[in-house]
């Protein structure tokens, strides 16, 4: 029956070549290897046979001619995916509020001032923010499709980093692809990409502390000194877009104490400060140089009768209960519509199972893993500094519920991301400045104990590897992909709903088909265009100056023969005048004007406010005048002819004064009318 001898010798070698090829050393395939005739061939199995050929797949074989690949490729294309996904969304929307606002400024405002670089806006000092929108203005003016685009761009360089930090802290495993997952893809970083004036704070600022994290690890792993000074460096260009890059400041000490430095707590403290202190000083200088500034020159938003202790409370339920953890398991699943925009509104069943399953990940963490605790430490301080911060500066606008913008905690997603995978995986690797604490298990510690507790635990995260199998981390990425992209679409369902959007789109074609300068009325525009914009910002004048050709506005002291006004849905229209009209006089001419001054009084006297003046006139020569109304006094030019003239008067307004006409003309008129613009319906310019 067997051959070749000992049929026990036979099954020991087919075992051999079996685990030979099931069990690649270091994580690569089984070596192939050509024949002569450039056949495939497998040095346990011989040449391969010509009833059995070698099926080659492009794709997989250049997956796997190199190690790592895989997982790059996968990093990638989770990278392009949320590329793809918000520069969709981001291009179905528009700019919002503080958008215009930084636009009107940028238009108006010299760049080199101090007023335009170097003031705040409602708490956040961002010179390089007001810097980009500067470019974007003089580039691009009112043009949203760039501002997605560059948005989208840095969101990838932004995706890039964190993959990067990860591999740096645990390794090339594909279990790193879970957090990654997360970050990229979770709704918590979604409104601050989508809003520009968000996202030129937090997209920069979460470059800022992925980079300085990464270069802090690569100087523990190093030594070099010069790469701890380029993370203070790279700290301060997050300073320049959002003064919440303090916040990293005492991170990453925090966790090169607890993650990279051995002995006691205090002895801890001491050699953490003795081995790093050229890199602390550099810390130092940048945070506190940056903090005094702050301080002395930043006016900060008033929280109008503060927040008590149970409104800090109601405000950290609402951000973690509503918003922060129903976003890292998939959430919020649901949206409250405010704006173009919304907050989340989970569904209460699943904010409490999200809730339990939180605690159970954390019980399971900290039961099993001696130092799990330490992780779960920095992401308690960290979040609850930034819950503090939210309650005491902006918990008066809307209350408690605040804390279910993910505006105001997106920075939140790198720290959850990052140390919640320090609770659960091993670091890599060796380093030269600093000793690692190998996250081991607890039974492992209880039963060794010196440099045999090393080699055990380094042994042990070897054969943990099988969390790493693809089957497992693929079936939790597709599960909280899916979950994430079912948020994103709702929250998509309320961003695309911007009014301002078709409403602008239509003032610049209108605009632009005009060949020459039209006037328009200097009015606010709909207050629903632009979500209660404040006076002077939601004026025509501050708005419209982006198109061209540019146009002229009616202010005190100018005249137009022909105004426009916009309409609610954007188009330009001829405008009349809504308000109090003239005293009539009989006949056809009614009031006459030649040479003498003439007072036309008005039916009633206005109140003290800007008012627009339209004359409907006949003149029998083109000729020239003056005309008081209220405090206001305009020098105009009348046309020969059947023509309109509008002017503004400012204050209490009872008639309209004509100071007499140049060149011996008259002109006869019965319509004066003293008020407000409104669209007159089917005309254009």
């Amino acid at each position: 029956m067997f051959r070749n001898g000992d049929p026990g010798a036979q099954l020991r070698a087919g075992l051999m070549v079996d685990r030979t090829t099931a069990e690649p050393k270091d994580g690569q395939g089984p070596t192939m290897s050509r024949t002569e005739s450039g056949d495939l061939t497998d040095p346990a199995s011989g040449p391969a046979s010509p009833a059995d050929p070698q099926l080659y797949v492009p794709l997989r074989g250049w997956l796997s001619a190199k190690p790592g690949r895989p997982l790059l490729a996968a990093a990638a294309g989770l990278i392009a995916l949320q590329a793809f996904v918000r520069g969709w969304m981001g291009l179905r929307g528009w700019f919002l509020i503080d958008d215009l606002a930084f636009i009107d400024r940028a238009s108006t405002m010299a760049f080199w001032s101090r007023d335009y670089l170097l003031e705040s806006w409602n708490g956040h000092f961002m010179p390089g923010a007001f810097a980009v929108v500067r470019v974007f203005t003089d580039l691009w003016p009112m043009n949203h499709t760039p501002v997605v685009l560059a948005s989208t761009a840095l969101q990838v360089v932004v995706g890039m980093v964190v993959f990067l930090l990860l591999r740096e802290l645990f390794g090339p495993r594909r279990v790193i692809l879970v957090p990654l997952m997360i970050y990229l893809l979770s709704p918590i970083t979604l409104p601050a990409f989508l809003w520009w004036a968000a996202a030129l704070n937090q997209l920069p600022q979460q470059l800022a502390t992925a980079a300085a994290l990464l270069l802090h690890l690569r100087y523990l792993r190093t030594g070099r000194i010069r790469l701890g000074i380029y993370a203070a460096a790279t700290l301060f260009g997050g300073l320049l877009f959002s003064e919440k890059t303090l916040l990293v400041f005492p991170l990453i000490p925090a966790m090169t104490v607890f993650y990279f430095t051995g002995g006691p707590p205090l002895a801890r403290v001491r050699n953490a400060w003795l081995r790093h202190w050229k890199v602390w000083t550099a810390y130092l200088v940048v945070g506190l140089g940056y903090s005094g500034y702050y301080l002395g020159q930043v006016a900060l938003p008033s929280n109008q009768g503060g927040t008590s202790a149970a409104g800090t409370v109601a405000v950290a339920f609402s951000a973690f209960g509503h918003a922060l953890l129903p976003g890292m398991f998939g959430g919020p699943w649901r949206w409250f519509g405010v704006g173009a925009g919304g907050i989340a509104d989970p569904p209460d069943a699943a904010v409490l199972i999200v809730g339990l399953c939180t605690c159970a990940v954390i019980w399971v963490s900290i039961s099993f893993r001696h130092r799990a605790v330490f992780a779960w430490l920095i992401i308690a301080g960290y979040a609850l500094v930034n819950v503090a911060l939210l309650a005491a500066t902006r918990a008066s606008l809307l209350g408690p519920i605040i804390g279910a913008e993910y505006r105001y905690s997106t920075d939140l997603a790198l720290i959850l991301v990052m140390f919640a995978s320090m609770a659960f995986l091993p670091i890599y690797g060796s380093f030269k400045d600093a000793e690692p604490q190998l996250l081991m298990a607890r039974r492992a510690r209880s039963t060794t104990s010196g440099a045999d507790r090393r080699s055990i635990i380094t042994r042990t995260s070897i054969a943990r590897t099988q969390i790493d199998d693809s089957r497992l981390v693929g079936l939790v990425l597709c599960l909280l992909g899916a979950s994430f992209l079912y948020s994103t679409v709702g929250y998509d369902q309320l961003w695309h709903n911007n009014p301002g959007k078709a409403y602008f789109a239509n003032i610049q074609r209108d605009i632009e088909r005009t060949r020459t300068p039209i006037t328009i009325a200097n009015e606010a525009v709909p207050q629903s265009k632009l979500l209660f914009m404040l006076y002077p910002r939601n004026l025509t004048s501050r708005l419209f100056n982006a198109y061209s050709p540019r146009p002229k506005y009616l202010n005190p002291g100018a005249s137009t023969p022909a105004l426009y006004v916009p309409d609610d849905s954007g188009h330009l229209r001829l405008s009349r005048i809504l308000g109090f009209t003239n005293q009539r006089r009989p006949g056809i001419c009614g009031w006459r004007v030649d040479a003498d001054p003439v007072s036309i009084p008005l039916e009633r006297t206005t109140l003290d406010w800007l008012w627009t003046i339209r004359v409907d006139y006949i003149a029998t020569a083109d000729s020239t005048t003056t005309m008081t109304a209220g405090k206001t006094t305009t020098p105009v030019h009348l046309r020969a002819g059947l023509n309109s003239i509008y002017v503004m008067g400012n204050g209490r307004i009872a008639s309209v004064d004509f100071w007499g006409l140049s060149g011996g003309a008259s002109l006869c008129t019965n319509d004066v009318t003293v008020g407000t613009p409104a669209p007159i319906a089917n005309t254009h310019p």
